[in-house]
């Protein structure tokens, strides 16, 4: 059984439309420290206060998620001003920092990017709070500036992403005009909640993978680092 690239594993986890549900020139920003919410998320390097949607936090639904699990991204912010409805969301997926123990080539370590419709995947939210009839006749897209909540769902989908091992991935939103509305990057574990199915999979670096119960992270023995669990 191959291992799975990454270009599939951003297919794979591409966030859903329709399936989505609300909850009640600048300075480049650091992106080493994980924004709150307590996620794997973080800015992307490419992330400047000029971004259209200024982040406060991320909460993910259900954590941890595993392979084959849907689950909702809470994303809450500032809109710093509209843009037009043909807004763009490109997913990337690739081996990050753990190339070099997967033996990944030069050629396929940039990954591969799955291009979608900004609007069609971020049911947005605005304003907060109120009745549920108001929050549906607000949760439109483009934006308002001002305050929201975009709320988008994604799936671990396994007839991409089947195999338990580190994935990193990158959620880019543009303008049409290519302004960043955003950028998102998180450097996951991903693994079946049956570690039956995981011990089917006992083989190549991804094999250095175990548990620490105390703490929601993997450690990869071989590369001797730790990864969040998604």
């Amino acid at each position: 059984m191959r291992i799975p690239s990454f270009g599939e594993a951003a297919r794979a986890l591409r966030l859903l439309q329709g399936l989505q549900k609300p909850l009640n020139s600048g300075i480049s920003l650091a992106s080493t420290a994980n924004i709150p919410g307590g996620t794997p998320f973080t800015l992307c390097p490419e992330s400047r206060s000029t971004d259209l949607f200024q982040i406060s936090s991320v909460v993910i639904e259900r954590q941890p998620v595993y392979i084959d699990d849907m689950f909702t991204v809470h994303i809450e912010g500032e809109f710093q001003d509209t843009f037009s409805a043909n807004a763009t969301f490109d997913i990337t997926g690739n081996c990050g920092s753990y190339c070099d123990a997967y033996g990944a080539p030069p050629e396929e370590r940039g990954g591969e990017t799955d291009r979608e419709s900004f609007c069609e995947l971020h049911p947005i939210e605005q304003p907060l709070g109120g009745s549920q009839k108001k929050k549906r006749n607000n949760s439109t897209c483009p934006p308002e500036k001002g305050y929201a909540m975009i709320s988008p769902m994604g799936w671990a989908m396994p007839m991409f992403l089947w195999w338990p091992q580190v994935y990193n991935f990158t959620f880019d939103a543009k303008t049409e005009d290519g302004r960043r509305i955003y950028c998102l990057a998180a450097e996951v574990c991903m693994r079946w909640e049956d570690e039956e199915k995981n011990k089917r999979y006992s083989t190549g670096p991804w094999s250095n993978l175990w548990q620490d119960d105390r703490q929601s992270v993997l450690i990869d023995r071989h590369a001797n680092k730790t990864c969040d669990i998604l």
